[in-house]
């Protein structure tokens, strides 16, 4: 049973919230022959939750004393994606829950405002002194840590079973491992399973981190601005550049066109793919909004090929990153998350051609609407762009493909 969300009102289409844990009992009983849950309707790829290659950074694990849990910190050299954790717990079956929030956990350890919650309580099957036990990779949900920047975490048992070591460490924020990329900081114990009791300080995690380091460039094209037909835009897009430019923010009195999309989509898993077509004049596409299912932090990733997406939905090849992963306030349902303009990399899609991107999220919380009927080539759009096709997508990077999804947000654009 998975964490889910609770919902505002007793209908569809209303305010939902999430993370919520489901009060109640379910009574079950096995058959011959699996029931398929996958071809019914949830838009979820039980896969693995990211691609590329992973690293390793391991502590120690040689602790022999320990309690409920251990805050810790982890500075990032560069821009890494956590992608799972192994931590030292009793040779046991525990119960294990994380907490993360930007920044160090020093002066939060007993409060419990501004955590968010990582992984849902999971079993895990502990492996007892000096073997680390992994968390299920299904179960975690990725995490960015940009480059230059801290991230906490709570790591927090329902028993005193977690393992780590008070010797060998001199105090709190002292490097304990590191690497190029990453420094796992010295953290401190908790002798309790909720926020506010005893914290034990300096205290050693035991464990290691697994990741991948996140690139901020395509290896398709390094042109400022793309056409998608193969040619850069000679002079026509701005240089994207780490500050932002002068160019009006983003909000409706814009100088850009906006075209606002449906925005009561009810459905949602953890990306959108989408085809604009160009119907009156050229069209530069300068940035988005999207609407996800959370008022909490997102993590967004953008990606654009010219043509159809169809043939490119399982793998990178044949896309060029417009916007590198990048942390956005969710504004829940209704609202509007937009992308920063300086984060975003404009494309053109000349009159008459069609150009496909991939709006994909590191949570499950994009929301998108079900197209009704069998074409899945409707067309919404203005006398300017349309959107022509789109499908849902079942995990972070590429996953499985959910057809007839009409993304749902805002396309911020200009024409020619």
């Amino acid at each position: 049973v998975y964490a889910g969300n609770g919902v505002g009102l007793g209908k569809f289409k209303y305010p939902n919230f999430a993370p919520r844990i489901w009060n109640g009992r379910v009574h079950y009983e096995l058959q011959g022959d699996q029931y398929d849950w996958m071809a019914t309707n949830p838009d979820v790829d039980v896969g693995s939750n990211t691609g590329g290659t992973e690293t390793v950074l391991q502590t120690i694990k040689t602790g022999s004393v320990g309690s409920y849990g251990n805050m810790l910190d982890i500075f990032a050299k560069n821009s890494i994606l956590i992608q799972g954790l192994d931590i030292h717990v009793k040779k046991k079956q525990v119960t294990v829950t994380i907490y993360t929030r930007p920044g160090s956990y020093v002066g939060h350890e007993t409060d419990k405002n501004g955590w968010t919650l990582m992984l849902p309580p999971t079993t895990l099957h502990g492996q007892g002194k000096g073997r680390l036990a992994s968390i299920p990779s299904s179960r975690f949900i990725p995490m960015l840590i940009e480059a230059g920047r801290t991230r906490a975490f709570y790591i927090k048992l329902t028993t005193a079973d977690l393992l780590y070591s008070k010797t060998a460490v001199s105090g709190v924020g002292d490097v304990l491992a590191s690497n190029t990329d990453l420094n796992v900081l010295v953290g401190a114990g908790l002798g309790s399973a909720t926020f506010g009791k005893a914290v034990f300080e300096p205290r050693a995690w035991n464990g290691a981190v697994k990741y991948k380091v996140e690139s901020h460039a395509s290896s398709d094209t390094a042109s400022a601005g793309y056409n998608g037909w193969g040619q850069p835009v000679q002079g026509a897009l701005p240089t994207i550049t780490s500050e932002p430019s002068a160019a009006p923010s983003l909000t409706p009195t814009s100088k850009y066109k906006s075209f606002v999309s449906d925005m009561t989509g009810d459905n949602g898993s953890f990306g959108n793919m989408f085809t604009i077509i160009a119907t009156s004049r050229d069209a530069i596409i300068r940035s988005m909004a999207i609407h996800v299912g959370t008022t909490e932090s997102v993590t967004a990733c953008v990606r654009f090929r010219g043509g159809s997406f169809r043939g490119y939905e399982t793998e990178p090849v044949g896309w060029v990153t417009i916007m590198p992963v990048t942390q956005l306030d969710g504004k829940g349902y209704l609202g509007h998350t937009e992308f920063p303009e300086e984060k975003f990399r404009p494309v053109k899609i000349p009159k008459g051609k069609i150009g496909s991107f991939y709006v994909t999220l590191l949570q499950k919380s994009i929301r998108y609407t079900n197209w009704d009927g069998p074409d899945k080539s409707s067309f919404v759009g203005n006398s300017d762009i349309g959107i022509i096709d789109g499908v849902g997508v079942g995990n972070y990077p590429f996953g499985a493909k959910f057809e007839n999804r009409m993304w749902n947000g805002i396309i911020r654009y200009e024409v020619e």
